[in-house]
């Protein structure tokens, strides 16, 4: 077992390679469930490839004392908050890469997944507060990309309406740290989390459309942001205290969520 496990773990290739393969290539006589029976005992399961974080010293600081302030909030002060982020949606497949790993190895170089650079496809900006999905919208070509100037411009209105709207609810807006927002947060993975939802969603229903038309992709966007289940929502907002908690006990740095 101990030369399969530094097999798989000398490459990503190896690492990605399902059970079935690893079998084929190593010429093991054993089943799938076999090995990853044996797999686990030792610790190791198929996970999720993470994205290696880009977290500078002063980065880590302030998600620690984002998340010291925060950890002990209750769910009614959660709830009162506005999240706002957005996401590239491109016609290829979102399917979520899956490695083979033990716990601690989450950025190990050999799990983690490659940046790429995008392929063509729309942004898609949104909003949500506790289990309710707010205001959304199409970052449209002929606005060019979010900048400051222009993000104040098409999406802090918007926000602003929404907020003036729910005056009774005490909502608070909370933004991610991108450069073109005019605040910045810790940011945790709150909102990728509800874009992963919606990836895997249009993958399913548009498994074999590669090329989707501008259309047709924007159609799937919104449908599957119509799709999100409010019960996904809440679950999300119920964990909040653990990922502050984990924040801390990560001293600021990245965390396996």
């Amino acid at each position: 077992m101990d030369e399969i496990i530094a097999w798989i773990s000398q490459s990503k290739k190896n690492r990605r390679m399902p059970y079935h393969k690893v079998i084929r290539a190593l010429n093991l006589s054993v089943s799938p469930t076999t090995l990853a029976y044996t797999l686990r005992k030792r610790g190791y399961t198929r996970c999720k490839a993470l994205r290696k974080p880009d977290l500078s010293p002063e980065h880590r600081r302030q998600r620690l004392i984002w998340a010291l302030e925060h950890v002990n909030w209750t769910i009614e002060q959660w709830n009162k908050i506005l999240w706002t982020d957005e996401t590239w949606v491109t016609s290829e497949c979102h399917t979520r890469i899956y490695v083979t790993r033990t716990t601690g190895e989450e950025y190990d170089d050999t799990c983690l997944r490659s940046r790429r650079q995008r392929y063509w496809g729309w942004m898609f900006w949104g909003s949500i507060h506790g289990n309710t999905k707010g205001p959304c919208l199409f970052w449209e070509k002929e606005w060019g990309t979010i900048k400051a100037e222009t993000y104040c411009q098409r999406t802090v209105p918007i926000i602003d309406g929404y907020l003036r709207l729910l005056r009774s609810e005490g909502l608070q807006s909370m933004q991610d740290g991108a450069p073109g927002h005019s605040g910045a947060f810790t940011r945790e993975e709150l909102h990728s989390r509800v874009w992963d939802w919606m990836k895997s969603w249009i993958d399913e229903r548009y498994p074999e459309d590669d090329e989707l038309s501008y259309d047709l992709l924007r159609q799937a966007v919104r449908a599957a942001w119509d799709a999100v289940p409010d019960s996904f929502l809440a679950k999300l907002i119920d964990g909040m205290q653990a990922r502050c908690q984990a924040v801390i006990d990560a001293e600021g740095g990245p965390i396996p969520y």
